[in-house]
């Protein structure tokens, strides 16, 4: 609907009122998203935007590499849980602190 991209939100609620988006519209228009995306916010600027947008991606992806990681190598400690000795639990420790350290 390009003909409300110039509305103000009391305006876009109203159009929205008793739709499926209803409930979505009321959340986003609340300032307190804002809160959680700074960046978003109508007096940043765009290209600072996507920079820190592009920053999150990363921060993003980089925690979930970080959790596939210790997801895998606690698969690997609950299948050899039973052959597990300090020497080898201390090597894991020190694996995953290493790929911390490279990320």
């Amino acid at each position: 609907m390009p003909e409300n991209i110039n509305k103000k939100s009391v305006e876009l609620l109203k159009i929205l009122e008793n739709t499926k988006f209803d409930n979505y519209a009321k959340v986003l228009i609340d300032k307190s998203i804002s809160q959680l995306f700074p960046y978003s916010g109508s007096k940043f600027d765009p290209h600072e935007a996507l920079i820190q947008s592009k920053k999150s991606i990363e921060n993003l992806n980089r925690r979930l590499s970080n959790l596939e990681k210790i997801n895998k190598s606690l698969d690997i400690f609950e299948n050899e849980i039973n052959s597990l000795n300090w020497e080898e639990l201390q090597r894991i420790g020190l694996e995953n602190q290493s790929n911390e350290e490279e990320n």
